[in-house]
């Protein structure tokens, strides 16, 4: 069996946070140990995963953007000092300066001072300038000395000012000259452990997409094995999908529609304005196909159900009966006859179907599990089974044993 050499030299950053966070505790421990530095594209949760880290751990967490923060907050301002030197064997006063202490070392003493660990988040560690590297050089050079025979490492400092004993630092950044990456000092590289990273579309569709209610249209159209290449594209300057603008494009749609339907030229406008011209493309034509279908009614019992004839057109219409039966299982008054109706829709594409029919079923238990729908999925296959012909249940449940 052959390994792609990408799948070895990256991974999915929710395998990855594992690594970081054995790292940081070994840090604050005080083994001499590398900081952990996630490399990867903007978009896909670098902060939001070291955000979830450290409240899952109970730690604190300083946050600072390295794009952003001003050189003089890392590393304090010089003051006027008189130094008394020997020089030519004749004592001399001459004018001299001495670092005040920086004010980023205020803010971390002030959040460390509780005792528990704390994570100073490093995030656009690729902007840094040459300044802010050299005195990453200096936080990051490990001193280790041994006291009553044992091997300690020396606090770490900023300035010759020690930084607490309880401060271990992740680092978040991009390797690529799009995102500005500066060169990295061979210095500080040698000191860091650098993963390379990416989101895993599975993930962040469970994780976040669905818990968060990121437009359903969107979640299925990146569901669609056809489509997720489109997930995290070639980054540009100018827009890309990624999982960040895929997420603002449905927060975006939600509230277009709220007021009306949009029509496919607005669609193709506003997600090219979020996630490029060829996603757009892809994406509008899509929306234009499920735009048209009534679940609602069909749901209503006002109109029938009715199978496209299409594959996509098939995949789409399964996709929106999903997203209709979710809608309406948290109302008492509608889940019975909404899982009928949803039961009626399998029925008649597994006739035609079945690959497509049991999509749908791995769409429910996708839901009920993150949605935590009162075993939604259990109510479907037990209403297939009792109300609907043997053969139906025997050919979708041979299917489902797979999901």
């Amino acid at each position: 069996m052959t390994t792609n050499a990408a799948d070895v030299f990256t991974k999915p950053i929710h395998e990855v946070i594992n690594y970081v966070e054995v790292q940081t505790a070994l840090w604050l421990r005080g083994d001499e140990v590398a900081v952990p530095y996630i490399v990867g594209v903007p978009g896909i949760a670098k902060t939001a995963i070291v955000y979830e880290m450290c409240r899952k751990n109970d730690w604190n967490l300083l946050h600072t953007h390295y794009g952003l923060t001003p050189h003089e907050e890392v590393s304090g301002m010089p003051d006027f000092k008189d130094v008394n030197l020997i020089v030519e064997g004749k004592e001399q006063i001459l004018p001299g300066t001495v670092w005040r202490l920086p004010d980023i070392l205020t803010k971390l003493y002030k959040i460390a001072e509780n005792g528990k660990p704390t994570v100073w988040f490093m995030d656009d560690y690729h902007l840094s300038s040459p300044a802010l590297m050299h005195l990453s050089y200096e936080m990051f050079t490990q001193e280790v000395q041994i006291i009553d025979g044992v091997r300690q490492r020396v606090p770490a400092k900023l300035r010759g000012y020690e930084l607490p004993k309880n401060v271990a630092f992740v680092l978040a950044g991009n390797d690529s000259a799009k995102a500005g990456a500066k060169a990295a000092f061979s210095a500080v590289t040698n000191r860091v452990s650098m993963y390379s990273v990416h989101l895993d579309f599975q993930k962040w569709k469970e994780d976040y997409a669905i818990p968060y209610g990121v437009n359903s249209k969107v979640i299925s159209f990146l569901s669609n094995t056809n489509y997720q290449n489109l997930f995290i594209g070639e980054e540009s300057v100018d827009p890309w999908p990624s999982p960040r603008s895929w997420t603002r494009l449905g927060f975006m749609l939600g509230v277009v529609e709220y007021n009306r339907t949009p029509n496919q030229n607005e669609i193709l406008y506003l997600s090219s304005a979020h996630v490029g011209n060829k996603a757009a493309s892809s994406f509008s034509s899509y929306y234009s196909v499920y735009s048209k279908i009534d679940m609602k009614s069909i749901f209503d019992r006002k109109i029938s159900v009715n199978i496209p004839n299409n594959l996509l057109d098939r995949y789409v219409y399964m996709i929106a009966g999903t997203m209709e039966l979710v809608q309406r299982v948290t109302n008492k008054a509608t889940f019975v006859d909404g899982v009928k109706v949803f039961c009626n829709i399998l029925a008649d594409m597994s006739e035609v179907s079945t690959e497509i029919a049991v999509v749908g079923l791995k769409e429910v238990t996708l839901f009920d599990k993150t949605l935590k729908l009162k075993k939604l999925f259990h109510t479907v296959m037990a209403t297939l089974r009792n109300d609907y012909p043997a053969s139906i249940h025997q050919r979708l449940i041979d299917d489902v044993k797979l999901i």
